[in-house]
């Protein structure tokens, strides 16, 4: 189960690093360029991911984004904002 959250975290910092590459950058006109770039992208992503997994300091990231969902599960998803 840890893997499987971890993969998702993985994924999400994926995506929102190729969507600031796309609104610096914009989005590139042929399909190849976006496909490879997201190979290479997942590529960075992944070995960082690989040498960071296991370490103090990906357990403190870990724990500070559990924190942070468990607080704002407690206090601010059930807020309406009317």
């Amino acid at each position: 189960m840890d893997t499987f959250t971890e993969i998702a975290l993985v994924g999400v910092i994926l995506s929102l690093v190729y969507e600031g590459i796309q609104r610096v950058f914009g989005s590139p006109e042929n399909a190849w360029a976006s496909k490879l770039s997201v190979i290479a992208l997942s590529i960075v992503v992944g070995g960082a991911y690989f040498f960071l997994n296991g370490t103090v300091i990906w357990q403190n990231i870990l724990g500070v984004l559990a924190a942070a969902s468990t607080m704002y599960a407690i206090f601010f998803s059930g807020k309406n904002a009317k």
